[in-house]
């Protein structure tokens, strides 16, 4: 209540009249109330082929949410009083919030219940869902502030079952189920003021209601997916197998075990752990260090994931891998591999965990691949494998789309553009022309007319290929000597491939003609690249072999065709929809 300063200086409290209207149904019952839902949907497709969903709704009372019903006011005076903390007689001072008494959020009706056809009889089968209802976070009969109703448990899937028509029967073929948890989650909580009222005041009696207020604190909370199970029935109803995702960790949302029972009755789980999960209060070592950079960038990654099977009442690792991150970047470092000449029981298996500041593992863990370069944006553009292969990539379309995969070369070694874009790929191009009439892969290829295309920074005396496609003949590569020779041609490109070594630290390639596809690389290598519209797709692809296909779209930007580089056809994609003449 609002206080005033009287003439003698002291502040005292004031005296207001507050009158609000209530009315309290005498008993719960059921509204009758407007609305619509859905009845059906019907998708056509370009060529008028049409494919229909209808719903059909569970209209019993105890199948039907009802929620966030208004409670309106009637006239009820309410009194201040002139002096003291509250009421004298029994303390309770007058105070009521601006919030509504019964907030209103959300849909005042939740249907629980849907069955889902694909025709008017249900011969193609029937598809059922239940859904979480909502639920009200502080029953009582008081008036209370937001939140009130808690949405986020509200409308989640509960469980869904797929039937098929046998006769004049339903047989069901496949259960999904879902299970949820709140967590309470410590010192996460929100403060806002809660008023109520007496239903008398136990000093003046049954003539008297106040008001009462108090700090009201509202405990926040992690609300998670327990457990998500499928179950497959065969044509007798038996169980085929059945899947669960368990989610066992309150620092975060993802599955940490996946539980597999076969028909045969074995089980396989996969348990994962990831950054989240680990203990990063005291740090010494690297990859430590990493995840504890992991967990303050926020970025959920997994760290170890060991696969099982038990069988004959014993369980037994088969699979297990680890990954471990660079301590500066939040990039992979590391891949490791649990060596195994047979399965070996879980029982002597040891899970990863940071002890004294060090990520400890099993001691069975050996390096499968190490990633040695990135670029800015944290793509890989060099990794090596366990048996010391290195593998090179370079990217484009600002750095969206891998263009090169080479095996068998590093960075300093490899050069690729199709003249897609100004990134070359290493290599530095001086004069020429692009064209976008004729290129063999992408867009657009290159004239160099009497400029040239140079590729700097190499070994010297180091044996390199140069291949390249062109419409005017074999080029001249200078800074080296070799051999060269003539591959297919195919629609006016011919390819040509140059074995050369190097004189010095620089190649370069000159001559006047279209050229496409060219390629720079240590022999013995292998590069593979890649041709996109970005936001579309592949356009082209040309393998270690220079074999090209291409890849071409209809007008939805659905992939149609498949082509070799003399145009026949590798394979064909089709989106046909079931004709469907039911009126929705």
């Amino acid at each position: 209540m609002k206080k005033y300063l009287d003439d003698s200086g002291f502040y005292v409290d004031g005296f207001a009249s507050l009158d609000i209207n209530k009315t309290v149904p005498v008993s719960s019952f059921k509204y009758d109330i407007g609305g619509c839902r859905i009845k059906s949907v019907l998708h056509t497709d370009s060529v008028g082929n049409t494919i229909m969903k209808k719903y059909q709704y569970a209209d019993r009372y105890d199948s039907v949410g009802y929620f966030n019903i208004p409670q309106y006011t009637s006239k009820m005076t309410v009194n201040t009083l002139t002096f003291g903390p509250g009421c004298l007689e029994c303390g309770n001072k007058t105070t009521i919030s601006e919030e509504s008494i019964a907030p209103m959020s959300g849909n005042p009706v939740e249907y629980l219940y849907v069955t889902e056809y694909t025709d008017d009889n249900g011969n193609n089968g029937t598809t059922t869902y239940s859904f979480t209802p909502n639920e009200n976070l502080n029953p009582g009969p008081g008036p209370y502030l937001s939140p009130f109703k808690t949405n986020w448990k509200a409308s989640l899937l509960k469980s869904k079952k797929q039937f098929r028509k046998n006769g004049s029967s339903y047989e069901l073929v496949q259960q999904d189920t879902s299970a949820y948890e709140a967590i309470p989650l410590i010192d996460r909580k929100s403060r806002g003021i809660k008023s109520e009222y007496s239903v008398y005041c136990p000093t003046k009696g049954l003539g008297y209601r106040y008001y009462s207020s108090r700090d009201e604190i509202y405990s926040t909370e992690q609300f998670n997916t327990k457990s998500q199970s499928q179950i497959y029935y065969d044509g007798s109803g038996n169980i085929n197998s059945t899947s669960e995702n368990i989610f066992g960790s309150t620092k975060h949302t993802l599955p940490t075990e996946t539980r597999t029972v076969n028909s045969s009755g074995d089980t396989l789980r996969e348990r994962i752990k990831y950054s989240f999960d680990y203990d990063t209060t005291t740090i010494t070592g690297n990859e430590a260090k990493a995840i504890r950079l992991l967990q303050r960038k926020n970025i959920l990654v997994p760290i170890e994931k060991v696969s099982t099977k038990k069988v004959g009442g014993v369980e037994y690792v088969t699979q297990a891998i680890l990954f471990t991150y660079k301590s500066d970047t939040a990039a992979m470092d590391r891949v490791f591999e649990l060596l195994l000449a047979a399965p070996a029981a879980y029982s002597g298996f040891a899970n990863s965990t940071i002890t004294a500041g060090n990520l400890t593992k099993d001691s069975r863990y050996d390096e499968s691949a190490r990633f040695t370069l990135y670029d800015n944006y944290l793509n890989v553009l060099q990794m090596q494998a366990s048996n010391n292969i290195i593998r090179s990539y370079l990217w484009d379309h600002n750095q969206l789309y891998p263009v090169c995969e080479v095996n068998g070369a590093a960075q300093t070694d490899i050069g690729y553009t199709s003249f897609e874009t100004g990134n070359n790929g290493y290599w530095t191009v001086t004069g020429g022309t692009l064209d976008s009439s004729v290129a063999l892969t992408g867009r657009r290829c290159l004239n160099p007319g009497t400029g040239n295309l140079s590729r700097a920074n190499l070994t010297n005396g180091k044996q390199y290929i140069v291949s390249y496609w062109s419409r005017s003949g074999v080029k001249t590569i200078s800074g080296g000597s070799g051999t060269s020779k003539t591959g297919m041609t195919s629609n006016g490109w011919t390819y040509y491939e140059h074995l050369i070594t190097t004189s010095g630290t620089t190649l370069t390639v000159s001559g006047t003609g279209l050229m496409d596809e060219l390629r720079l690389y240590p022999a013995g290598a292998q590069m593979n690249s890649i041709t996109y519209t970005p936001a579309i797709g592949i356009t082209s692809q040309c393998d270690s072999r220079n074999n090209v296909a291409y890849y071409e779209y209809d007008n939805q930007n659905r992939l149609m065709h498949v082509r070799d580089v003399k145009g026949n056809i590798l394979k064909k994609v089709q989106y046909t929809y079931r004709a469907n003449t039911l009126t929705p």
